[in-house]
């Protein structure tokens, strides 16, 4: 099965995310037949870093500036893939339209069976959703069916309810599809107050999670998952400013 792995060139996530990535070459790399980075501008990066920097969050704010610098934590996710021969690839943005008839041709010429969606906030068009033999999978860090939008993760901890991501089906609505997997990684606030540990964490796990679920669907060449449906499910956003200070004053650590 042929795998094309889509993530952000740059994010809040320790060590660039790369923990996931990790994971997925050691565990599935024969699966795997592309890294696709969706650039993230340098000054898109400087407002989140001067605001988290101004609220003390100096984890968050350190995490940030190494990875939208292109440290060694972002260098060292490229090479994972170039050691083993997997070919990078770099695009603005997934969806508009001079990129995505290029991406639609690399990934019908390269016989792609899935599409990873993984630390970005692109949402799909309906030509990539299908472009796949089998479709494209989003990792959601919030515990569906209840909890969609962004930031779920981080709001859970603030709450002290249990945390986690979901992995499902794509489709053109947001947080939308089939459950395929689930795994809750904090049961409150008070087991993992520091936020950037948590999301270290909930990376390898994801990359575990992944590699068993791509030799799962490999073994039974289907996409099949439980119902995600809720008749009364809570949208999260990104906290403001002042939530995230009153975060910080509760005990959560950035």
């Amino acid at each position: 099965m042929n795998v094309l792995i889509v993530t952000s060139s740059v994010n809040y996530v320790p060590e660039n995310y790369t923990l996931f990535l990790q994971e997925l070459t050691q565990r599935v790399p024969q699966h795997l037949k592309g890294l696709l980075l969706l650039k993230v501008p340098f000054l898109k990066m400087v407002k989140p870093f001067l605001g988290l920097l101004s609220l003390g969050c100096l984890k968050s704010s350190v995490t940030i500036f190494q990875n939208a610098l292109g440290s060694s934590f972002s260098k060292k996710r490229e090479t994972l893939f170039a050691q083993l021969n997997i070919p990078i690839l770099h695009a603005k943005d997934a969806n508009e339209l001079w990129i995505l008839d290029w991406i639609l041709d690399w990934i019908q010429s390269q016989k792609i069976d899935l599409i990873v969606n993984a630390r970005t906030r692109c949402i799909y068009k309906t030509p990539l959703l299908k472009t796949p033999r089998l479709g494209c999978i989003n990792i959601h860090h919030g515990l569906l069916p209840v909890y969609r939008g962004t930031s779920c993760d981080l709001w859970a901890l603030e709450e002290e309810r249990p945390s986690g991501y979901t992995i499902h089906m794509m489709t053109p609505e947001i947080d939308d599809g089939s459950i395929l997997s689930q795994e809750i990684i904090a049961q409150n606030s008070n087991s993992n107050s520091d936020y950037m540990d948590y999301l270290r964490a909930s990376s390898i796990a994801e990359g575990k999670a992944l590699a068993s679920l791509i030799e799962k669907i490999e073994a039974s060449d289907s996409l099949e998952g439980l119902p995600n449906i809720c008749q009364h499910p809570i949208y999260c956003k990104s906290p403001t400013w002042m939530e995230m200070l009153h975060m910080r004053r509760r005990g959560i650590l950035f």
